[in-house]
């Protein structure tokens, strides 16, 4: 175990020697940020005590939210599944007045909204976390510096 400061809150954390290097949730403040790495050249950039390491300057202003990503959820998505909600009410208020024809259609209209929504969702994520992951590779590229 080691102890690593929270960049947002500076609470002290003990982090498992597994997770150095990872992103990490400090208990404090629910901030995500990257928990130290010790390697030989690391320098002690103001814990205390043995095996008490804060990351870097460079590393330190590190978390999700000062991280330029892209929107985790679309304005798509939430439209396609209103749409889906109009027409599944159609489906009921064709099927109280007897107009199957109708109602069959407004059902398959239903149908694919929703396979929509669901599948903008799917991408969006897909591009949220690819996003995500090269924005830290990108951080963990300039902390190996």
């Amino acid at each position: 175990m080691i102890t690593s400061n929270c960049p947002t809150c500076h609470t002290p954390n003990e982090i498992p020697e597994e997770y150095i290097g990872r992103e990490v949730t400090c208990p404090s403040c629910n901030g995500d940020y990257l928990a130290a790495r010790k390697t030989d050249n690391y320098k002690d950039y103001g814990g205390s005590g043995q095996g008490s390491v804060s990351p870097p300057p460079a590393v330190a202003n590190y978390s999700s939210s000062n991280l330029n990503l892209p929107p985790r959820h679309s304005g798509w998505s939430m439209f396609l599944t209103v749409v889906g909600a109009i027409n599944i009410f159609v489906v009921l208020f064709s099927l109280m007045n007897q107009q199957f024809m109708l109602a069959f259609m407004s059902l398959s209209g239903a149908i694919t909204s929703f396979l929509f929504s669901f599948l903008v969702d799917v991408f969006t994520d897909i591009r949220w976390i690819l996003f995500k992951s090269d924005a830290r590779q990108q951080i963990l590229a300039e902390f190996d510096k």
